[in-house]
């Protein structure tokens, strides 16, 4: 797909998929530094454990949303699992908590973990990390750099 037809279609995401060594990393940030020069504030999120940002955009690009340096509306993050499963346990740990005491009387941190182990749950949990960034992060964009097939597949 061209960019121009990209550029008529305001989608909010973009998610890069494939096969390891295929050029998700370097597509994703070449579709980011195009909406972000057409003036849209763009986020490119990679979820790939052996992120690469970092060494495209030659900037220290980790788990917080960071801009980048001399490209205006633009933004990267590194996700982080175990910062996602932080991040989750914040979020949800107390509901599942209050809810799970009715069956079980486990501690808190003991309880909250054991779930959060569940098949599917932690990609469930990154799924949610990035529909926030989609919904409340301010981007116009967000341009997802997955992880190689198989792991992506897994987590959709």
């Amino acid at each position: 797909m061209a960019f121009s037809n990209l550029d008529l279609a305001r989608k909010q995401v973009l998610m890069f998929g494939g096969k390891g060594g295929v050029g998700k990393t370097t597509t994703s940030a070449a579709t980011a530094l195009h909406f972000a020069a057409q003036g849209r504030r763009t986020l490119i999120i990679s979820s790939d454990m052996t992120p690469s940002l970092s060494d495209i955009f030659e900037c220290e690009i980790g788990r917080q949303e960071t801009a980048i340096p001399g490209v205006d509306n633009l933004w990267g993050l590194e996700i982080d699992p175990d910062e996602v499963m932080r991040r989750w346990k914040v979020k949800f740990g107390p509901q599942i908590y209050d809810a799970s005491l009715v069956f079980v009387d486990m501690p808190y941190d003991e309880l909250v973990d054991y779930v959060g182990m569940a098949p599917g749950i932690q990609e469930e949990f990154l799924l949610d990390f990035i529909l926030e960034r989609v919904r409340h992060g301010g981007y116009d964009l967000v341009v997802w750099d997955t992880a190689p097939a198989g792991d992506t597949l897994r987590l959709l």
